[in-house]
């Protein structure tokens, strides 16, 4: 995975330096059509490949119980017996949340945008991402093992984001040192 990233960032910042340096489209080896959008093509790719299922769960303090005590009566009529007993018992606020992808193989947009170069070596683009996701929520709430409240909550979203991203490279030639 990590060749493969390195690659990918490699490609990245030669197709976003070429694409700066020329004002229209100039042909890569290998690349049809505009650097930018093959780039984002491939990149949008390995992304679906890679995307988990869920995207996000998560479930803080679900399943929390404190220690609750009751007396219990043993016995009948004139022999009653009695004594504290300490049980588990539910207790807190439990929330649980799921976010799934919804249909990512059409819903899935990405596009590599304003590729600059501002020096030589230095490459700064913006990277946008869409996808839908479904959001499943639940809440509920306990005290010494009584639920006083139950709620759950679905949506749907369209998740947007754009990410301002910097390449640099640096080469440095160190001298041989011979004895």
């Amino acid at each position: 995975m990590t060749r493969h990233a390195t690659a990918l960032l490699l490609l990245t910042l030669a197709a976003a330096t070429a694409a700066a340096q020329s004002p229209g489209p100039i042909p890569v080896p290998g690349l049809n059509g505009a650097p930018t959008d093959e780039l984002a093509g491939s990149l949008r790719g390995l992304l679906l490949k890679n995307l988990p299922a869920p995207l996000y769960e998560a479930a803080p303090n679900w399943g929390h119980q404190s220690e609750g005590r009751r007396f219990q009566f043993r016995g009948r009529r004139r022999d009653v017996d009695g004594e504290v007993v300490h049980e588990p018992r539910n207790d807190g606020v439990w929330r649980r949340i799921r976010v799934d992808a919804v249909n990512p193989s059409d819903s899935l947009v990405l596009d590599i945008r304003d590729v600059q170069t501002p020096e030589p070596g230095r490459v700064e683009f913006q990277v946008f991402a869409a996808l839908d996701v479904l959001v499943n929520f639940h809440q509920q709430r306990w005290e010494s093992g009584l639920r006083l409240l139950d709620a759950k909550a679905r949506a749907k979203a369209r998740v947007k984001v754009t990410l301002d991203c910097e390449a640099a490279t640096k080469s440095r030639t160190t001298p041989c040192s011979r004895s």
